[in-house]
Parts: structure tokens; sequence; C-alpha cells
């Protein structure tokens, strides 16, 4: 957080802290054990036997396509 005279010395300010501290930073790789499986593959499928999941599909495509028309792509 800073703190300045106007809006544009404050953004300045701010450029200048978040440059300092992300050049400080380092990227590190680690490296972890990971079962060669695709763990979501184990849920595929599993809410299909749910009475409500017909009802939830529709809903869904239906804010879908709202969403869509309302950004224009649709």
């Amino acid at each position: 957080m800073v703190e300045a005279e106007t809006k544009e010395r404050a953004v300045s300010k701010a450029r200048a802290a978040l440059t300092e501290y992300l050049t400080q930073g380092e990227i590190v790789t680690v490296d972890i054990d990971v079962d060669s499986a695709n763990p979501w593959l184990a849920l595929h499928g599993w809410l299909r036997s749910d009475p409500a999941f017909d009802e939830v599909m529709a809903e869904m495509e239906t804010l879908r396509r709202q969403a869509n028309h309302e950004e224009g792509e649709g």
C-alpha cells in the first residue's frame, strides 16, 4: 500500500514498489511424486444418477447462453 498527494503519484509509487518486490523473487521448480492416473477420471459421471442432474445441466446451459449473450457472443 502506498500513499501520495495525487493518484498519478500513488500509481507511480505502487508500480515502483511492486517492481522492486517482484525483482527480488525467484522462480523454483518443485518435483513431486504424482500417480500417473488422472484423478478426475474417478469422478467422471458420478452425478448422472442424481435425479436433479438434467435440471442442473439445463440451468447451467441457460446461464451460459445468457452470459454469452451479455458478452456479445450470441
